[in-house]
């Protein structure tokens, strides 16, 4: 499957120009089936006993939901060496318990290009992250509630992948505190549910920052795929022009003036910079394929950068080119460009003198 940078108005089945003006961090949002293309890409059921071997990859990391995450309450289900103990894992979802693998955009192929590609549009509309898109996936069991109610302290997008779970919505909460992190909500906190989704395979769910909710399970149980979107906020820009800000040194004393924090329309953008510079500097490779993977007949593969970046490369047959996706960006590598990079891919050592320069 190609690699979109539109992936967030694909799984919504709306325009990007609808998203970004309508919709994000201010309404809820459903599509029916805009995750279907991507499922045979995503995990299932049939995966998870291996995704949970896999834990020491890329830091993911095996938890338990009941009511409140408690990722700390998976190391219990852990050998001395790290391996999992599955006949635990199987007692505690038998139990009721939701499990919770976090992190997977750093180690599940299929999820990192749809983080990859979220964050690319994103940051062509001109949103600045904090953070990297973040995956977590839950498998819940029939007739359990993993999460008590609750909002989350950043956008999220909910991708059902099997089975079939109920979503309550609430009303915007009117004083959402500041930061990233949510909070559970009692009963008399809520208003009645304002809308209410059964969602199944191919099902999304757009939540905002805020946004008060609860899901449960009936007779089925549900895999679902939660993405998290953390723009930067005004708090990042303090805290970086802190960092520089010569005024923040002085000494506290009754008589010490107050630092000078006003921010010019030139400071503002150059601190854009600074913390774009820092997000891809602290951006997850995609993971590769593992080695014992037969490749399937397509235009795409993936190549290893410096400081461990890994881009995807799809040919253009047509104009024997090749476009190289980034985070955050892509570029067109024209004739010059693409004898170099197959001398390169075939295992050459090659210098400026075998490649031609005339473009």
């Amino acid at each position: 499957m190609r690699s979109s940078r539109s992936a967030i108005s694909e799984l919504l089945q709306v325009s990007p120009q609808k998203f970004f003006d309508v919709i994000f961090g201010k309404e809820h949002a459903f599509s029916s089936n805009g995750a279907v293309p991507y499922l045979s890409t995503l995990p299932n059921i049939d995966e998870l006993d291996g995704l949970y071997f896999a834990l020491d990859s890329a830091g993911t990391r095996l938890g338990v939901v009941d009511g409140h995450a408690s990722p700390s309450s998976g190391t219990s289900l852990l050998r001395n060496d790290g391996r999992v103990r599955l006949d635990e894992v199987h007692t505690a979802y038998r139990s009721g318990k939701t499990l919770l693998l976090t992190h997977l955009q750093n180690s599940h192929l299929g999820i990192a290009r749809i983080a990859r590609s979220m964050e690319c549009e994103l940051q062509e509309a001109g949103v600045l992250l904090r953070k990297e898109v973040g995956a977590n996936l839950f498998l819940t069991p029939p007739n359990s509630r993993g999460f008590d109610p609750h909002y989350d302290g950043h956008d999220v997008l909910i991708l059902q992948l099997a089975g079939a779970k109920t979503w309550k919505v609430f009303d915007q909460l009117s004083d959402v505190p500041p930061g990233m992190e949510g909070g559970r909500l009692t009963a008399d906190q809520l208003s009645p549910a304002s809308d209410v989704f059964d969602l199944s395979p191919g099902n999304v769910l757009y939540l905002p920052r805020g946004r008060p909710h609860a899901a449960y399970t009936t007779n089925k149980n549900s895999l679902h795929l939660t993405l998290s979107i953390i723009p930067a906020t005004l708090t990042d820009f303090i805290s970086e022009e802190l960092k520089t800000n010569k005024d923040t040194d002085q000494r506290i004393t009754e008589k010490m003036q107050s630092a000078d924090l006003q921010l010019s329309a030139a400071r503002v953008e150059e601190l854009k910079k600074r913390l774009l510079r820092r997000w891809l500097a602290n951006l997850n490779a995609i993971p590769e394929a593992a080695p014992w993977i037969a490749p399937t007949e397509k235009t795409s593969m993936t190549i290893r950068l410096a400081n461990d970046l890994i881009v995807e490369l799809e040919s253009v047959p047509s104009e024997d080119k090749f476009e190289v996706l980034m985070p955050g960006a892509s570029v067109r590598l024209g004739a010059d460009g693409v004898e170099a990079l197959r001398l390169l891919l075939a295992g050459k050592i090659i210098s400026p003198s075998q490649i031609s320069l005339g473009g």
